[in-house]
């Protein structure tokens, strides 16, 4: 009896040590994914700065920022429409995704419509 005992214990340390092993690698590759996801933050951040400064050289203030604003909020539109179209297209539980995300999408226009048309009234 004493033989199992061992046994199972050996194997749930070999198997502790495996599944250690394997998640140290990955725990880096994940910190540095974050990293990397940090970093690309901050340069889109320094990137509309300067397209902002570079817009108050031809435009006043607060049409630069307006006008970049704009434009980030139609190019976000633009690659939502695109990816929610790739998304049906995939078929299956993408297509779910996607009829999801549009359905969320419609709640949240028809709640800031609701709370626009109650602060005009």
């Amino acid at each position: 009896m004493q033989d199992l005992v061992d046994v199972g214990r050996q194997e749930s340390v070999r198997l502790r040590d495996d599944l250690v092993g394997d998640v140290r690698p990955a725990t880096t590759g994940v910190v540095l994914l974050v990293a990397a996801g940090a970093t690309a933050v901050l340069a889109a951040g320094a990137a509309s700065t300067a397209a902002l400064r570079l817009l108050e050289l031809v435009l006043p203030r607060r049409l630069a920022a307006l006008a970049l604003t704009g434009g980030f909020a139609a190019g976000s539109a633009v690659l939502l429409r695109i990816g929610l179209e790739r998304l049906s297209a995939a078929g299956g539980g993408s297509r779910r995704l996607a009829d999801e995300v549009r359905e969320g999408l419609s709640a949240a226009r028809r709640s800031a419509e609701s709370a626009a048309s109650s602060r005009q009234g």
